[in-house]
C-alpha cells in the first residue's frame, strides 16, 4: 500500500484500501463480534420500593436475562439493599440465597448470610451488598434472584436492587 495523505487528510494515490465512513449505529449482539475475556457483554437489572412486613419465606427481588452465549460466558450477580427489622425481637432472623442458574431455587441456591438480623432490636437496619458468580449457567434463559428464608419470628421490611451481568469468559 502507499500513497500520500496531507495535512487536511485528503488521499491520493493509495491503493489497497478500504473507507468505511462512520458508523452511526451497529449492533453489539451481533454473534460474528468476537470479545476479549473479560468484557461485559450486557448488563440487566431492577428495583424494589419499600416494601413493610415481610414475615414469609420469599424471592425478595428477581431479574430474568437472557445470555448471549452461556456456554463461553460468566454471569455475576449483585445485589444491594437494606433490611428494617419491624418484628420478631433480638431471636428473628433469616437466611439470604441469591438463586437461579446453576446455584440452585430456594434454599438450595447459594448461601450469603446465615443470621441476618440476629441480635438486632426492632428498628435496626441492616445494608446489604451481595454478589456471586454463576460460571456454569445451564441454558441461556435464566432467572436469578434474592431469598429469604425466614424463621417463625422475623419481620423486616426491605429494598433492595439486583444487576446481572453477562461477563466473556
Amino acid at each position: 500500500m502507499s500513497g500520500i495523505i496531507d495535512s487536511v487528510g485528503s488521499k491520493s494515490g493509495i491503493i489497497g484500501t478500504t473507507e468505511l465512513g462512520t458508523v452511526t449505529s451497529g449492533n453489539l449482539s451481533n454473534s460474528a463480534i468476537v470479545y476479549p475475556a473479560g468484557s461485559v457483554v450486557q448488563v440487566v437489572g431492577n428495583s424494589t420500593n419499600l416494601t413493610n412486613g415481610q414475615s414469609t419465606a420469599a424471592t425478595l427481588i428477581s431479574q430474568a436475562i437472557t445470555i448471549v452465549d452461556y456456554v463461553n460466558n460468566d454471569i455475576l450477580i449483585t445485589v444491594d439493599g437494606l433490611m428494617r427489622k419491624s418484628g420478631g425481637g433480638t431471636g428473628g432472623h433469616g437466611k439470604l440465597y441469591i438463586t437461579g442458574g446453576s446455584l440452585g431455587s430456594t434454599t438450595s441456591g447459594f448461601k450469603l448470610a446465615d443470621q441476618s438480623q440476629y441480635l438486632d432490636s426492632n428498628g435496626n437496619e441492616e445494608l446489604a451488598g451481595l454478589s456471586c458468580w454463576d460460571l456454569t449457567p445451564p441454558s441461556a434463559s435464566q432467572t436469578y434472584g434474592l431469598y429469604l428464608n425466614v424463621n417463625s419470628s422475623l419481620a423486616i421490611s426491605h429494598r433492595f436492587s439486583i444487576s446481572i451481568y453477562e461477563i466473556k469468559r
